[in-house]
């Protein structure tokens, strides 16, 4: 890795942070208030801030935003994040807070950074974009570097766990637990602007003391990025934690094998553990191959997600930690790298496995939110969405009744009722109407979404376990009221 020409890039590029507070989390049926699916959930505020060289770090949105009616906020988010229902009523709608953060995400020059944000914050921001009639992953197409400090953490420490301290008793990797062993400031945790400022201040502590670990990051942060580092270098290091309380490291020496065959499943990129010898798998056939690859006890073979990059570690650098030497480690690497054949076999065998989520019925079928990995939308689709952004009501009237897209049209259909409610029509009106009151006033298993039922169970189950802000539960039973009484009495 040239470490003084990735510094560079970062040095001319500037940092991009940025954090979201929501709507709530998933929640499984078994749970108070659920259950509840990821694609429902929305931001009701973020922060950014950006750092660029001789310029004093600047805020680029502190926003917060209203939720329409047919929505609720979970009480324990907003038990946890202090936002009050007032904070928040009233404010700018999900429309104009996505627009903004869409219009920042499609300028692909600054680097970004968020924590656990592959798993949480993106995943929210693709889902609300997506209802909100825009392309759901603005930073994919162009230079955009996505990091998720969260994996930087998690490899220092597998690989250099004295660079910073950690809360063990057990290890706790929380961004807030993190900056508080480190000495740094964490303001109100779990507000949008404190936490930004956190993070940014743990990327500068992790550049400063981590510096490879930190620049492979930057050296990994694309999807285009890890496939270019997986065509021109032989093997890397990885690693990360179990998901077990203990959090213990899961250390690897890889090389590359290829990527799934499979189109729905292309982002798959697969390794082969150098740790053991690839001899004697070097010859089997594809049905073999089957069935070391569904050994879960023997992972000799595994795979990451070139979607969500992984750190990627460069091997010679590393892997003597792990027992094995670099010429050791290159000459089993390049026994893989040299035989096409056992990658021609070794993509039938994931071939032959094929996509077990192809036929998995989902969860709530027939719901648009559920639908987003249900094909791209035509291009004709995405000119008619492009117009309706900035569209007048009039206009956008005339534009979702071309929409060929289903998903698309029932999107359409009721973000004109929520930014123009005077202006609709009573079709329209009638329809969403019926929609708030459906969502909300049904049976937690019957919809995707928070109910106000299992709201109010969310809040009773708290308040069980000792929850007791008096003001902020009654701000969340007021808000709970006044939402029934505006959906029940249309």
């Amino acid at each position: 890795m040239n470490l003084e020409k990735i510094k560079q890039e970062v040095k001319e590029r500037g940092r991009r942070y940025y954090d979201v507070e929501s709507t709530g989390l998933k929640v499984y049926p078994n749970k108070p208030g659920g259950p509840v699916s990821d694609k429902t959930i929305r931001p009701l505020s973020i922060a950014m801030l950006q750092e660029e060289e001789g310029v004093d770090c600047r805020t680029i949105l502190d926003e917060t935003a209203t939720l329409p009616d047919h929505m609720i906020a979970a009480p324990g988010a907003l038990a946890t994040n202090g936002l009050k229902p007032s904070d928040f009523l009233g404010e700018q709608s999900q429309f104009t807070l996505a627009k903004a953060i869409h219009r920042e995400f499609a300028k692909d020059l600054p680097i970004d950074h968020g924590y656990n944000n592959y798993n949480f914050d993106d995943q929210v921001l693709q889902h609300t974009f997506f209802e909100n009639l825009m392309d759901p992953w603005p930073r994919s197409r162009g230079n955009n570097v996505i990091i998720d400090v969260l994996k930087i953490v998690e490899t220092v420490y597998c690989y250099a766990e004295t660079a910073i301290n950690f809360p063990n008793d057990p290890l706790n990797l929380r961004q807030e637990s993190i900056c508080k062993v480190n000495g740094i400031e964490t303001g109100k945790a779990h507000t949008a602007m404190d936490d930004t400022i956190a993070l940014m201040n743990l990327v500068r502590l992790l550049e400063q003391n981590a510096p490879e670990i930190y620049y492979s990051a930057v050296q990994c942060g694309s999807k285009k990025r890890i496939l270019h580092r997986l065509k021109n270098e032989l093997f890397f290091c990885y690693g990360t934690l179990t998901r077990s309380k203990q959090r213990e490291k899961i250390r690897k020496v890889c090389a590359f094998i290829c990527q799934n065959p499979i189109g729905a499943m292309n982002n798959e990129i697969w390794f082969f553990n150098l740790l053991q010898d690839p001899t004697s798998y070097l010859s089997k056939q594809a049905s073999e191959l089957v069935k070391v690859i569904k050994n879960y006890k023997n992972p000799v073979f595994f795979k990451l997600k070139a979607n969500r990059p992984p750190i990627l570690l460069d091997g010679a650098d590393y892997c003597e930690q792990l027992d094995i030497s670099s010429s050791e480690a290159m000459l089993r690497a390049e026994q893989i790298n040299s035989n096409q054949s056992f990658k021609a076999e070794f993509a039938k065998a994931l071939e032959m496995i094929g996509n077990p989520w192809a036929d998995k019925a989902a969860d709530f079928p027939d719901y648009p939110e559920e639908e987003i990995f249900n094909g791209f939308a035509s291009e004709p689709d995405k000119a008619l969405i492009n117009y309706f952004q900035e569209a007048e009501c009039s206009d956008r009237l005339r534009v979702y009744q071309h929409l060929d897209d289903p998903r698309l049209k029932h999107f359409a259909k009721r973000l004109i009722a929520i930014e123009h409610p005077n202006q609709c029509g009573q079709i329209l009106k009638k329809d969403y109407a019926e929609l708030c009151r459906f969502r909300l006033m049904s049976p937690s298993d019957a919809v995707p979404n928070l109910t106000l039922q299992g709201a109010m169970d969310m809040l009773d189950h708290k308040i069980a376990y000792g929850y007791d802000d008096e003001s902020m539960i009654n701000e969340i039973n007021k808000y709970m009221r006044d939402l029934e009484t505006r959906v029940t009495s249309t």
